[in-house]
């Protein structure tokens, strides 16, 4: 084993973000890919929200392995998996939906790689506050504070409607939320290993 694999999530209502990074000893770590995931807003009748909800959840964890594949992630190294915890109120619908999504996305990945790591989610402020040294920063601040520390991500990131970046705020999320999780002891000390 000579490298490991992250993968930052950014769970999210209809859009998901994605951040897949490489480390290695020699090179350290490097942001290899990240996009968003796009969901079509549900408008069923209430009696079909949950199936559709799962429908969009399965749609997101397929267009994940689909880009995993894509960005030449190799499915026999370790693959840690990062996320910002939901920060909806627990019993709003929002959260049951994003957590939903997050859970079929994270089960296809560890039921896929027996290899896959689910690291502990991170409240947003905690995040925030590595990334940008400010527990109550701006999406803006840090996407630029990503930026500084990892130039290769301007060329990367997604773009939204008309060439603009308003799908960048997702996978701005889930590149810190994967910074993060290289934080962790979890992490930290298997790549003390390599």
């Amino acid at each position: 084993m000579d490298k490991l694999y992250l993968l930052g999530v950014d769970p999210g209502l209809t859009n998901i973000g994605f951040a897949l990074a490489e480390y290695t000893v020699k090179d350290g770590l490097h942001f290899i890919a990240v996009t968003t995931a796009c969901m079509p807003a549900s408008t069923c009748a209430a009696a079909k929200v949950i199936a559709r909800e799962t429908e969009q959840a399965i749609a997101q964890s397929k267009t994940l392995l689909d880009w995993l594949f894509g960005a030449g992630f190799i499915g026999d190294a370790p693959l840690y998996l990062c996320s910002e915890e939901l920060s909806t109120p627990p019993s709003s619908a929002a959260v049951r939906k994003a957590g939903l999504g997050w859970g079929v996305v994270l089960g296809t990945i560890l039921g896929r790689y027996p290899r896959a790591v689910a690291l502990p989610a991170a409240h947003p402020k905690a995040i925030k506050h590595y990334v940008a040294r400010n527990r109550s920063a701006t999406k803006e601040r840090v996407q630029l504070a990503l930026e500084d520390h990892h130039p290769e991500l301007q060329a990367m990131w997604p773009l939204g409607p008309r060439g603009g970046t308003g799908l960048v705020e997702h996978a701005a999320d889930a590149a810190a939320a994967l910074l993060y999780g290289a934080t962790t002891t979890a992490f930290r000390s298997a790549a003390a290993l390599l």
